[in-house]
C-alpha cells in the first residue's frame, strides 16, 4: 500500500489538552536478501522483489480490513542504507498462498508461508514481519521473525519451513550418499526453523546400480567446524555437508589412545581458553581437524594400529580399517572419527537418519567414541555419546569402553 492508517482514541473535557497515542493499523513486511550458493552479490543487487496480497483496504471504526483483490501485487520500497525491502499491507491471511517473489535474471523464486505465525497478518495490524531470504541458484531458504511493534526489538522466531520435493540438487539431511561421491533424495520433505523435520510417508529407496556408503546427517558447512578442507578431495576450505557410515567400524569396544597426553582436540575461544564441549557438544564440530591431530600424534597414518595406545585404536578403525572395507569417494575427506558435536547430532537424529532405510544399521544402545578431548581434563579423557541414556560423558583414553561410527565430509 502507498499509505498508512493510524488510529488513536481518548476521553477528555473540551477545556483540557488531550494527548493522542497513535498506533498503526497496517502490518509492515520487511525482506532482506542474502546471496547463497551460485548467486553473486551483483546479481542480488539486481533482484526484483514483489509482495503478493490485497493492496486495497476498508476502514471502519479505526479498524482496517482487506479489500477484494487477494492476488494483487505490491511493489515494496527499497532502503539502500539498510538493504531492506519494506511494504505496508492491510491485515490479511496469506497462509498457504504465494507471498514473496524474488526475480533474478530469468529465474523467479516464490515463498509461500505454511504457518499462520509466518503468514497471517493480525486483524489489528501494527505488527512487523521480517523475512530473511537466502537466494541460491537452486532455490531459496527463508527465516522469519515477528515483532510486537514496528521496531527491530522483541522479535521472536516463528516456525517457517524449508520445503523439499525430492528433486533438489543440493544435499539435505537424510539423503543417500553414494560411493561415486553423489547423493540423492532420502525422503526429507519439510525442515522447520526449530529443527523439526517431516518425511515422506514412504522413504525413497536407493537408486538401482548405485552403492550407498553413508547417510547425510548435516547439509552445508557447520558454523562450529574449524576444519580446513582445502587439502582434501573437497578442494576448498568449507565442505558441502557431512555423512555418517552405514555401520559401526568395530564389532566390540576399543581404546581411544594415549592416556596423559593432550592433543588439542577441543575448541577454544579467541584467547585460547577451552570451551565446554561436554555441556554444549554442538560447539564442537571439528572432527576432521581433531582426527588429523590424532594422526600426527601417532606419527602418521601408517603408525595407527588397533593394539597399542600409541596407535590410537579408535582413529585406526575409522581412518584405516573401515576405509579398507568401505572406500570413500575421491571428492570427500575420507572417513574420520567424528567430533562430539557430530556424533551427538547423529545420535539425536538417529530415527530420522536410519529408520525405514534397509541399507543402514542403527546405533547400538551403547557408548560411541568421539575425536574430542574432554575440556576439563584433555590429557586424560575423551568424550563419548551414551546412546542408552542419551547423554554426553567422558572416559579415560586408554580404557576399552566404546564403539565408533565413522563419518566423512564432502
Amino acid at each position: 500500500a502507498a499509505f498508512d492508517v493510524l488510529y488513536a482514541s481518548a476521553i477528555g473535557r473540551y477545556d483540557q489538552a488531550i494527548n493522542l497515542r497513535f498506533i498503526h493499523r497496517m502490518a509492515k513486511i520487511e525482506v532482506i536478501l542474502k546471496a547463497g550458493e551460485g548467486i553473486t552479490e551483483e546479481e542480488l543487487e539486481g533482484a526484483t522483489v514483489t509482495i503478493f496480497g490485497d493492496p486495497l483496504t476498508h476502514s471502519t471504526a479505526g479498524l482496517v480490513s482487506p479489500g477484494d483483490q487477494s492476488d494483487g501485487e505490491i511493489k515494496p520500497y527499497y532502503d539502500a542504507a539498510t538493504k531492506k525491502y519494506e511494504a505496508l499491507v492491510p491485515p490479511q491471511d496469506m497462509t498457504g498462498k504465494p507471498l514473496i517473489r524474488i526475480s533474478i535474471g530469468s529465474n523467479d523464486f516464490t515463498y509461500t508461508p505454511e504457518t499462520e505465525a509466518a503468514g497471517k497478518f493480525g486483524f489489528f495490524g501494527g505488527k512487523r514481519y521480517a523475512y530473511t531470504i537466502t537466494v541460491k541458484a537452486s532455490g531459496i531458504e527463508v527465516t522469519a521473525a515477528k515483532g510486537g511493534t514496528w521496531n527491530a526489538g522483541g522479535s521472536e522466531n516463528v516456525g517457517v519451513t524449508i520445503t523439499y520435493d525430492g528433486t533438489e540438487t543440493e544435499p539435505k539431511i537424510g539423503d543417500y550418499y553414494y560411493s561415486d561421491g553423489t547423493w540423492r533424495d532420502g525422503g526429507l520433505r519439510k525442515l522447520y526453523a526449530d529443527g523439526t523435520m517431516e518425511w515422506a510417508e514412504t522413504k525413497p529407496q536407493p537408486e538401482n546400480g548405485k552403492n550407498v556408503i553413508a547417510i547425510v546427517f548435516h547439509a552445508g558447512h557447520h558454523e562450529n567446524d574449524a576444519s580446513d578442507y582445502s587439502a582434501t578431495g573437497i578442494g576448498q576450505q568449507k565442505c558441502h555437508g557431512y555423512a555418517v557410515a552405514l555401520q559401526d567400524a568395530t564389532n566390540g569396544y576399543c581404546q581411544w589412545g594415549v592416556y596423559g597426553t593432550e592433543l588439542g582436540c577441543c575448541p577454544t575461544d579467541g584467547s585460547g581458553k577451552k570451551q565446554n564441549n561436554y555441556s554444549a557438544p554442538d560447539i564442537d564440530w571439528s572432527g576432521y581437524a581433531w582426527t588429523q591431530k590424532i594422526i600426527t600424534a601417532a606419527g602418521g597414518k601408517d603408525k595407527l594400529n588397533a593394539t597399542e595406545d600409541s596407535g590410537y585404536p579408535a582413529t585406526y578403525y575409522a581412518v584405516v580399517d573401515y576405509a579398507h572395507k568401505v572406500p570413500s569417494p575421491a571428492n570427500s575427506t575420507g572417513w574420520f572419527l567424528p567430533s562430539i558435536g557430530q556424533m551427538w547430532n547423529v545420535y539425536q537424529n538417529r530415527a530420522s537418519l536410519f529408520e525405514g532405510k534397509t541399507v543402514v544399521s542403527g546405533l547400538k544402545s551403547d557408548w560411541y567414541w568421539s575425536s574430542s578431548e574432554f575440556c576439563n581434563s584433555p590429557a586424560r579423557s575423551a568424550l563419548f555419546v551414551d546412546v542408552g541414556s542419551g547423554r554426553v560423558d567422558y572416559n579415560v583414553k586408554n580404557y576399552m569402553s566404546s564403539y565408533l561410527r565413522p563419518v566423512l565430509a564432502f
